[in-house]
């Protein structure tokens, strides 16, 4: 497998889409209670909850795909983790005890395809996403209350 950092910086290049906790983009004019909602869902064990979430999605994703993961202070991939590995690495980018949040990469090389998961976020972003991939995701996002939307380039 290629280097890590010519992986991630090759794919996050093209399109993407969002898996998200909102169906659609809050607009910039807004009354403004977008930042104070996302204050509220960052908040210890909400943010927990979002996550098992999107471990969730990721787990049954696994079912379909071999996959790669890194996170933001790994060189190598670990190709096919054990579940519970793979959980404890998502739940890993989760601020804790003072830790900074981190960044965890899972690639899906069958389908050229990058998610990223930010411990501070509460999205994931999928870039180059295969239709396969788009499909397979956005039904799985639906089944954990989730949703999916293509992000244009700007």
């Amino acid at each position: 497998m290629n280097n890590t950092t010519d992986i991630i910086e090759n794919l996050i290049q093209n399109s993407y889409m969002l898996i998200d906790i909102l169906p659609v983009r809050v607009p910039g004019n807004s009354p403004g209670r977008y930042f104070s909602v996302e204050r509220f869902y960052l908040k210890r064990g909400r943010l927990e909850r979002i996550f098992r979430s999107f471990a969730d999605l990721i787990l049954k994703l696994y079912c379909y795909y071999d996959i790669c993961i890194c996170s933001d202070s790994d060189d190598d991939w670990a190709k096919n983790p054990e579940p519970d590995e793979l959980e404890r690495r998502i739940f890993g980018c989760l601020p804790a005890d003072g830790k900074a949040p981190s960044r965890l990469h899972i690639f899906i090389e069958a389908e050229n395809t990058l998610i990223v998961m930010d411990g501070d976020e509460l999205n994931m972003t999928v870039y180059n996403p295969s239709e396969n991939i788009a499909d397979m995701i956005s039904l799985l996002a639906h089944g954990e209350g989730l949703f999916v939307r293509d992000m244009p380039r700007d």
